[in-house]
């Protein structure tokens, strides 16, 4: 959450003295003064520069399902946040609980069951028993901008609009960005999410601010594909997923970075809910959660998003109302791009041109 603004002022020079030794952390490792992991395998970093949601996790998503139908056998690391893996790293599978592995790893594995997703804070450390336990060729390190221990063939980082009008360098703790606006300059690529017309009135001054970095942007947004029904967990079955259209009063829940975002989503589907139950990102959510929501809406369906659904899954087992859940499932879809033609194809030429760089001798 972003202070208000009479108090991020005199927060400022804090922001700055933080940024400064974000800077120099940076400048450490990627100069290997400190020892820093060059992998033998290419690595894609998929990140941000602020706290809070930008779509990492449904782009991941939508990489990871390019890369299955049409590209390299791949790895996926990420931190597992909420989760205390039981070995490190985690090789993540739909077995797993989300308090072993995290929401976001295990959301990615039940996606990709034939992709390899690993849970560790550490990515260096999982980016080893990839290449000594898979055959995969190509690294996607999942919110990984500021984790400079392991260097990065390529960096998509992802910004809010907000980033770039009231929230531009507005670092920890007077604002909600992780680093100063100077090491925007290591990005490979630019993300915004937003959908086009929004994109085409922010155009000014998403060049006004980015154009200094020499850099391409693409935008995305998510359009509804419908809702599924979420059923109680049980880890020797897939969960099932019945789709259901039908537009009736419901309630809102999220535990996700950008709720708003979420409640628009769900609004341009289902009409504005009737209540908005809101909890922190990545909230491991119990059954007294569902038994509350549903005690203060009788009778009324719940919509989660699909980040939340893995852990009301478990949740439901327990619940002694057992209320009707649905997840909103949707669909990633690019629109314009500054700098090139799209986003699809400069990811089909990169991922090309790195395989090609790192093949084998005997390939």
């Amino acid at each position: 959450m972003k202070p208000p603004l009479l108090l991020s002022l005199p927060l400022r020079p804090l922001g700055l003295a933080y940024g400064l030794i974000m800077a120099l952390r940076r400048h450490l490792w990627e100069t290997d003064m400190l020892p820093r992991l060059h992998a033998d395998v290419p690595v894609v970093s998929v990140g941000n520069i602020a706290l809070g949601g930008t779509g990492k996790t449904p782009l991941v998503d939508w990489l990871m399902g390019w890369c299955s139908e049409r590209g390299p056998r791949i790895a996926v690391l990420t931190r597992g946040y909420g989760g205390t893996p039981p070995t490190l790293p985690c090789l993540v599978s739909r077995e797993h609980l989300p308090e072993h592995c995290g929401d976001e790893p295990l959301l990615l594995a039940r996606a990709h069951p034939e992709a390899r997703v690993l849970a560790d804070r550490k990515r260096a450390r999982a980016a080893l028993w990839a290449k000594a336990n898979t055959d995969a060729r190509l690294y996607l390190m999942d919110d990984g901008f500021q984790h400079v221990a392991l260097a990065r063939n390529a960096d998509i980082v992802l910004l809010r609009p907000e980033d770039l009008a009231g929230r531009w360098n507005a670092v920890l703790p007077s604002g909600p960005w992780r680093e100063g606006k100077s090491a925007l300059a290591r990005a490979t690529i630019f993300g915004i999410k937003i959908d086009p017309p929004a994109f085409e009135r922010l155009r000014p001054l998403i060049e006004k601010r980015l154009a200094r970095y020499g850099k391409p942007v693409f935008s995305f947004s998510y359009t509804p594909a419908g809702l599924f029904r979420v059923e109680p967990y049980t880890p020797d079955k897939t969960p099932l997923l019945t789709p259901h259209l039908d537009k009736k009063p419901y309630v809102l829940l999220t535990g996700v970075g950008n709720p708003t975002h979420a409640r628009a989503t769900a609004t341009g589907l289902l009409g504005p809910p009737e209540a908005h139950a809101r909890f922190a990102d990545h909230h491991p959510f119990s059954d007294a959660d569902v038994d509350r929501i549903a005690a203060r809406h009788p009778g009324l369906p719940i919509v989660c998003t699909s980040k939340d659904a893995v852990k009301l899954r478990r949740a439901l087992m327990t619940s002694r109302r057992r209320p009707a859940i649905w997840t909103l499932g949707v669909n990633l879809t690019f629109g314009p791009a500054i700098g090139i033609a799209s986003f699809p194809a400069w990811w089909e030429a990169t991922v090309r041109a790195l395989l090609e760089k790192n093949r084998r001798p005997a390939e």
